[in-house]
């Protein structure tokens, strides 16, 4: 089953490019400095449902034990850790994002996203 496209949100997607682990960075001499990075890929757009916590689809899926703030059901293969923009965000907006993937689980279609929100 498809979800319907009004149904759906637009939203930006950005994953990490080295699987969720952080880069030391270096100076200009080449010495690593002790600060560690994300790399990130390109932001991609995306349109996905959310249902919200208080549903019952949620209780169905995740139970009532979960901090997620939404559900999503979709069948694009997101990273657990990815996040995700409601507006194109810029190089320097990665800190900024609107909703973090906490939750990550396979189902017949596709897969099913926890969200939570950026407080």
């Amino acid at each position: 089953m498809r979800p319907l496209m009004k149904n759906t949100r637009p939203l930006w997607y950005v994953g990490s490019t080295n699987d969720g682990e952080k880069i030391e960075t270096k100076d200009a001499n080449g010495n690593y400095t002790g600060d560690f990075i994300t790399v990130f890929s390109v932001p991609k757009r995306i349109y996905i449902s959310l249902y919200p916590r208080t549903s019952n689809i949620f209780r169905d899926v995740f139970g009532i034990t979960n901090d997620a703030d939404f559900i999503s059901s979709t069948d694009l293969d997101l990273e657990k850790r990815g996040i995700l923009f409601k507006t194109e965000p810029t190089v320097n907006d990665y800190a900024k994002y609107d909703y973090i993937i906490t939750e990550k689980l396979p189902y017949l279609n596709g897969y099913n996203y926890g969200l939570k929100v950026r407080t």
